[in-house]
């Protein structure tokens, strides 16, 4: 996993608000098994809105992408360091 910046508008921001109105932020381009958990965490969610707000949820659905980039900027601002496993491992985050 390598850090490198990139210009918020390439994540496809349309409103600056995710990025805290800063231009550029520090990416990490998620592994594959990372993108997965994060279309099934994305997917599961939108699922479970289409049942209680499917008009909420038809205007999100289109956001997955956004929401894998934006995991890339969560995952180089995590500040306690520790890699994600799963299973969880001992000093590892992660799912059981």
């Amino acid at each position: 996993m390598s850090e490198m910046p990139i210009e918020v508008e390439k994540l496809g921001v349309k409103v600056n608000v995710a990025a805290l109105d800063r231009r550029v932020v520090s990416y990490v381009e998620l592994s594959e098994a990372e993108k997965r958990w994060v279309r099934f965490v994305f997917n599961s969610g939108l699922e479970h809105l289409r049942k209680v707000a499917p008009s909420i949820a038809k205007d999100i659905a289109g956001q997955l992408d956004l929401a894998i980039k934006m995991a890339g900027v969560a995952t180089h601002l995590r500040p306690w360091g520790k890699s994600h496993a799963t299973p969880r491992l001992p000093g590892t985050l992660g799912n059981e």
